[in-house]
């Protein structure tokens, strides 16, 4: 099945109803019709049973008969409410009397910004942003600042107990029901203000802190970007410590065998969630969870606990194979509440493979069907040859395992590169050439246009659904609009033509052995 061209975002004015209507078709017969839709601003959903509010799950809500028993059906919903201004997503399918549901992919879908025109929203900061530590009162002190062109009315406060998945209440209380609490302008109706809302909290907990921004028309802010923080309030919870005593590696430990280990005992005051560990080498780089060092974000493996969630619990990990060097050791606690040990405790040791062994020698044949080729690097040798890791390099591409197999889809000559890896770490490489030619059955791929979805001289424009009847094949897109402006190579975009008229949409589609096919289509704007 070809999915639908994404539609065009739809701009109208709120504070009306709207009407959704369209068609479901079935190859065989049709068993119902049904609709989603979201006002993701004002966070309002449409319910199964029809109900639109707030405190309801979204769902889907049937817009047909319980049982169309039609291969198609023409349906239609208007909302029995008006508009509000926000952003709306609306989505459609269709489930057939097997009980097949229409995919994802393939459903009608549609955002509908509900705009008051010539008003743009406003725009709502908090400060500062991001996660916020160390508070040890059940308080906050919330500020902020709010911009509109037309005026800033309210801005009003979402918080949220990310622990019990709660929201304080304007009473106080806490409930499942999303609710807001309203800030103090320092400037009411002004284009620019700040705010301030100082709040008790009723509970310790890991509190989503988000700011919400109305302006004089209601408008809401429809974006929460630099607008949200958290707060992980646990008065009296102190982060978790290790037990240094008990922590191996010692300083300047030397291993033989390739791998690190790390043991110890980490303790806090109310409970353990896990213990973390990071390895760096002398080049500053993270080792990853597979023992590679690439980067020098900072990367955290996390360790075997033996008693998690108890104020202490012994742990222990061991690195995969590393290569000989130098490294640092970093060690620290997490505790049910996300606490860290301020500071890591830290090891320096040395890493050295056994003396004697000696790399692999990395050996593969190649079998070829035409196009398809098979690369067995089991003749590959080694002391410990049940050990080896295989790696591939088709000179298209890369693969693993010690018998791979690719598709070609160019002619021309490859060079193809086993690496066989031991168990310490040490390679051995071999390479071949390998020509390809055009298969004998080949053809050229079939293009397709599908009808676009245009917003005045904008239009959504696809040519997914186009294929290549040789298995394996892959091709490239390229598009010419017509209007002298650049070509694409997307297997779909949005074009924006340069005035209203009749244009002659050209794809080309070419496959990896030079062959070609286009088709064209009339697109009126």
């Amino acid at each position: 099945m070809v999915p639908p061209t994404a539609a065009q975002p739809l701009t109208v004015a709120p504070g009306s109803p709207m009407t959704f209507a369209g068609s479901a078709n079935d190859d065989q017969s049709l068993d119902t019709v049904e609709i989603q839709l979201r006002n993701t601003t004002t966070r309002e959903n449409l319910a199964s049973d029809g109900t639109w509010s707030t405190d309801v799950t979204a769902g889907w809500y049937r817009v047909s008969p319980v049982h169309v028993s039609a291969p198609s059906y023409n349906w239609s919903y208007t909302t029995p409410f008006n508009l509000k201004p926000g952003t709306y997503t609306f989505s459609v399918r269709g489930t057939d009397e097997l009980g097949l549901i229409t995919a994802s992919t393939n459903q009608g879908k549609l955002t509908i910004n509900a705009q008051i025109p010539g008003d743009t929203p406003p725009d709502t900061t908090i400060t500062p942003t991001g996660t916020i530590t160390g508070v040890q009162v059940l308080h906050l002190d919330l500020t902020g600042s709010a911009t509109d062109g037309q005026g800033v009315a309210e801005v009003r406060v979402s918080l949220r107990d990310q622990d019990t998945s709660r929201y304080l209440q304007p009473n106080g209380t806490m409930a499942a029901a999303f609710a807001t609490l309203p800030a103090s302008l320092a400037s009411p109706n002004a284009t620019s203000t700040t705010w301030t809302l100082p709040i008790d909290l009723p509970t310790a907990g890991d509190w989503a802190v988000t700011a919400y921004a109305f302006d004089t028309a209601g408008q809401q802010d429809i974006s929460s970007t630099g607008a949200t923080s958290r707060y992980p309030v646990y008065p009296g919870d102190n982060p978790p410590v290790l037990n240094e005593s008990l922590l191996t590696p010692t300083e300047g430990t030397a291993f033989t065998d390739g791998k690190i280990f790390i043991s110890g005992r980490a303790e806090d005051d109310q409970a353990m969630q896990r213990v973390e560990i990071a390895v760096v080498d002398s080049l500053g780089r993270y080792m990853s969870s597979t023992g590679t060092f690439t980067s020098t974000t900072a990367s955290w493996r996390t360790s075997f606990l033996t008693s998690p969630g108890t104020p202490g619990s012994n742990f222990s990990y061991t690195t995969p194979v590393i290569p000989a060097g130098s490294y640092t050791v970093q060690v620290r606690g997490v505790d049910q509440h996300d606490q860290i040990t301020p500071i890591p405790s830290v090891r320096h040791v040395t890493v050295s493979i056994p003396p004697g062994n000696n790399p692999p020698v990395a050996a593969f044949t190649i079998a070829c069907n035409q196009n398809v080729c098979t690369f067995d690097g089991r003749s590959s040798t080694d002391e410990n040859p049940t050990a080896l890791t295989y790696s591939w390099n088709f000179g298209n591409g890369t693969g693993s395992g010690a018998v791979a197999t690719r598709t070609y889809t160019s002619a021309t000559t490859y060079t193809v590169v086993l690496t066989a890896t031991d168990e310490w770490g040490a390679v051995g490489t071999a390479t071949q050439t390998l020509t390809i030619t055009e298969p004998t059955n080949n053809v050229a791929p079939t293009p397709v246009i599908n009808p676009p979805s245009c917003a005045g001289l904008s239009c959504n424009i696809s040519g997914v659904g186009s294929t290549d009847s040789n298995v394996g094949d892959t091709f490239t897109y390229l598009w010419n609009f017509g209007d002298g402006t650049a070509t694409s190579t997307a297997s779909a975009m949005s074009h924006t033509f340069p005035a209203a008229g009749t244009y002659t949409v050209t794809l080309t589609t070419t496959d990896g052995w030079g062959k070609a096919a286009s088709i064209t289509r009339q697109v009126t704007v």
